[in-house]
């Protein structure tokens, strides 16, 4: 099983490739018919530049994307707060801080300024700091967030905060002015309305946070609020469904006695009473999937059928909309795709 079953992903993979390489002039930027021009691609991945003096770097993050509306009252917006000669986003040039420094950092929405929370810090990576959720509305829509962090002064009364930025060798910093600022984005959202999986990542842990799904009920009601959230690193394979998965229902089982978590059927699905079979054996084995529509991404109406048609599986783990739609032209419908989602 394991060798026909890594030998069918490379064949597959090959069809894909010569389908692509005969089919489009360009793919990701680059050119693929022979006899084309040869252009730079970009994207490669340079290490940001050191700056002969420390900088102060200033960064926030939600700690949990998204939060969920009945089940979680407290909110933790995560800071880093270091000292680095690399010119990282978020650093910044500053004078006088050394280890013993104390930051006051203030949470607060940019759409109505309302503070969210005020605490002080250290230097130090990855603190959090909590407020209750209560002060904001579940929506579907996030909360743009920024984080304001000042340098308080050792001795408020006789010595102010001096700093260094650009050419200026150093400036008195009015204490209610912040020396710098950061912005995030924190998801609350109402709880899932048809009752069934929602998928969560910690920042922290670099993870994805899911419920198990054999505690769920069957008859509709959902696995929210019932079960606690445990960590998920993403484990498994892509595969042909009509092909492949469609003609055998033990490969499930196969794949889940050999440790995967996940598999991602790649359509088409033409075979619909197939497809569902694959999907609630799926669901008792505790497979999570990924769906794929990438035929359809550029068809709303199909996508809307597809996810209407999907949604209420309890061991949905990712919506794969499209494949490489830079490559075919289509990242303008990522948005439309994410309104119906």
């Amino acid at each position: 099983m394991s060798n026909s079953l890594i030998l069918h992903v490379i064949f597959l993979l090959f069809i894909v490739l010569d389908t692509l390489v005969v089919g489009q002039d360009t793919w990701c930027g680059k050119y693929y018919r022979q006899g084309e021009k040869e252009v730079e691609p970009g994207g490669r991945y340079r290490p940001p530049e050191l700056s002969p003096d420390p900088l102060l770097l200033f960064r926030c993050d939600t700690e949990i994307k998204p939060y969920i509306h009945g089940e979680d009252k407290v909110a933790n917006i995560v800071v880093d707060i270091g000292i680095t000669h690399q010119n990282l986003s978020g650093s910044f040039p500053m004078l006088d801080i050394t280890p013993d420094r104390q930051f006051q950092v203030t949470i607060h929405t940019t759409d109505d300024g309302h503070t969210l929370a005020k605490e002080t810090l250290s230097l130090g990576m990855k603190q959090p700091i909590s407020f209750p959720l209560d002060q904001i509305q579940a929506r579907a829509s996030a909360y743009d967030i920024q984080c304001q962090l000042r340098v308080l002064p050792r001795d408020p009364i006789t010595k102010p905060v001096v700093y260094q930025m650009d050419s200026v060798e150093s400036i008195v910093m009015d204490v209610e002015t912040p020396d710098g600022t950061a912005v995030t984005r924190l998801y609350y959202l109402p709880p899932n309305p048809h009752g069934r999986s929602t998928v969560k990542m910690d920042v922290i842990r670099s993870v994805l946070l899911v419920r198990d799904q054999s505690s769920s009920s069957s008859s509709g009601g959902g696995v929210e609020g019932t079960t606690p959230w445990k960590p998920l690193i993403p484990f498994g394979f892509y595969t042909s469904f009509d092909d492949y998965l469609a003609k055998n229902l033990s490969i499930l089982d196969d794949a889940k006695q050999r440790g995967f978590n996940f598999v991602h059927p790649v359509p088409t699905f033409g075979n619909m009473t197939a497809l569902d079979l694959i999907l609630d054996r799926m669901e008792e084995l505790g497979l999570w999937l990924v769906y794929d529509m990438r035929w359809h991404y550029k068809n709303r109406t199909a996508v809307t059928e597809q996810v209407e048609r999907i949604r209420a599986r309890k061991n949905i783990l990712v919506w794969y909309t499209a494949d490489e739609p830079d490559g075919w032209g289509g990242l303008k419908f990522f948005l439309t795709n994410f309104i119906v989602i």
